[in-house]
C-alpha cells in the first residue's frame, strides 16, 4: 500500500492525510545534483509508504478518537 491508496481509503471517511513534509529529500529538483538518489532507497521507500495524520489543536477528544478508531478499522 502506497500514500495514494491509503488517501483513497481514508478521504471519502472525512479522514485528512498527507505525505511525509517534502518526501525524500534526493527527489526534491533542488538536491538532485547533490544526492546519490540510487542510494536513498530507504528514504523513498518511507516517503511512499508513510503518512501523516494532523490532529489539530481545535479537535475535541472524541474526534480524535473517531480519526483513530476509522483508521484502526480501515487498515485491521
Amino acid at each position: 500500500m502506497n500514500v495514494r491508496d491509503a488517501w483513497e481509503q481514508l478521504s471519502p471517511k472525512g479522514v485528512e492525510i498527507r505525505t511525509l513534509m517534502g518526501g525524500a529529500t534526493c527527489t526534491q529538483p533542488a538536491f538532485g545534483k547533490f544526492i546519490d538518489y540510487e542510494v536513498q532507497q530507504n528514504a523513498i521507500n518511507m516517503a511512499d509508504t508513510t503518512f501523516f495524520v494532523g490532529v489539530h489543536q481545535t479537535l475535541s477528544i472524541s474526534d480524535v478518537q473517531a480519526v483513530a478508531r476509522i483508521i484502526n478499522f480501515t487498515f485491521k
